[in-house]
């Protein structure tokens, strides 16, 4: 099949080659500016204050998605997709907000074991100050725990072994 002619004009190649050139520029200008920001985010504002000021901001965005949530949702008719696209974006938000202020996943940490018997005993105040009428507590008694038999089995005391004091004769 021979090749036809270009519908396209010089003109509207010029035109169309001018509008790329300028978004181009554009996109090189956008990824100047983000780099900027996230190397030094203000001039004036040390790292943990642009933390901070980046918290605040999401925090607003929650709110505002909150409040378009509501919104669509008491319309008369409200569209489905919108109320998803809404629901994963405060989603997200959430999650950013969760991290930017240090809070753990829910049951990633566990709480701190509290130990049933301290190996030191509690001294007062005044113990520390070198009063002698105090007297310092005993530790306490841990109670030896017995072996659990489990369920359904009977409980057989246990049998004395003898002991032998002499060897045996042969």
């Amino acid at each position: 099949m021979p090749r036809t002619a270009s519908t396209w004009t010089r003109e509207q190649a010029a035109e169309f080659g001018k509008r790329g050139s300028a978004a181009a520029k554009a996109r090189a200008a956008a990824r100047r500016q983000t780099a900027a920001l996230t190397q030094n985010p203000q001039p004036g504002l040390p790292a943990m204050d642009f933390h901070i000021e980046l918290l605040g901001h999401v925090r607003a965005e929650v709110r505002g998605t909150l409040l378009l949530l509501r919104a669509e949702r008491e319309r008369r008719r409200p569209d489905a997709s919108q109320l998803d696209r809404f629901a994963s974006a405060l989603e997200r938000l959430a999650e950013l907000e969760r991290v930017l202020s240090g809070r753990p996943l829910p049951g990633s940490r566990r709480p701190p074991r509290e130990d049933v018997h301290d190996s030191k005993p509690v001294r007062s105040e005044a113990q520390h100050l070198g009063a002698a009428t105090q007297v310092v507590p005993e530790p306490r008694a841990v109670p030896k725990a017995e072996p659990q038999v489990p369920y359904g089995q009977p409980q057989v005391p246990p049998t004395p072994s003898p002991k032998l004091t002499e060897p045996p004769e042969f």
